[in-house]
């Protein structure tokens, strides 16, 4: 209800835009959230069996193999958007929306999934609080009053920019607070 009110002062083919760009993105994003799901019981696992060791090797080449896919989305998103978009919808305006959400989007790809990958290690680790209040902060404290604050100046461009602050936020705070919660 906030995301529709937020959303509601802009013409039709912004807030369609919106939602479809996020179900694409959502797709671009499978990879990563399998790994996610594969993570969380490895971590717990490991943990139990008190090999710390393989548990940080895991997490390191998960984050790496999140900076690549972030990296890649990013760059097909940024140079071929508007082919890649246009194969979901045949409306210039909202195809037009949907490359600048991906573009504002794609600046906190590799964040947004750092966020994505924490979440079942907190889990695992015995522990939902942590995921449970990076989601609360990225969407209620960041995003949207950020947004209902730069829409007016910046237009679409300002909510889209508050949702990519709140993830790279979230993103970030979720790679500190893991890092600080795991053993070393």
């Amino acid at each position: 209800a906030c995301l529709l009110k937020l959303l509601s002062v802009f013409p039709v083919a912004a807030v369609a835009a919106f939602g479809m760009a996020l179900q694409v993105e959502a797709f671009g994003f499978i990879v990563l959230m399998s790994l996610s799901i594969i993570l969380g019981p490895f971590v717990g696992q490991n943990m139990g069996a008190g090999n710390t060791a393989r548990v940080l090797r895991a997490l390191n080449v998960s984050m790496v193999f999140n900076l690549f896919n972030g990296s890649l989305l990013a760059l097909v998103f940024w140079f071929y958007g508007e082919p890649i978009l246009s194969l979901f919808h045949d409306d210039p305006e909202v195809i037009a929306n949907m490359v600048s959400v991906m573009k504002w989007l794609s600046l906190s790809w590799v964040l947004e999934g750092v966020r994505l990958l924490a979440a079942p290690v907190f889990t695992n680790l015995g522990t939902s609080v942590p995921p449970m209040v990076l989601v609360t902060v990225r969407f209620f404290v960041i995003a949207i009053p950020l947004g209902w604050f730069l829409r007016g100046p910046w237009g679409f461009d300002g909510v889209l920019f508050a949702f990519a602050v709140g993830n790279i936020v979230a993103g970030g705070a979720s790679y500190i607070w893991m890092k600080k919660y795991l053993p070393t």
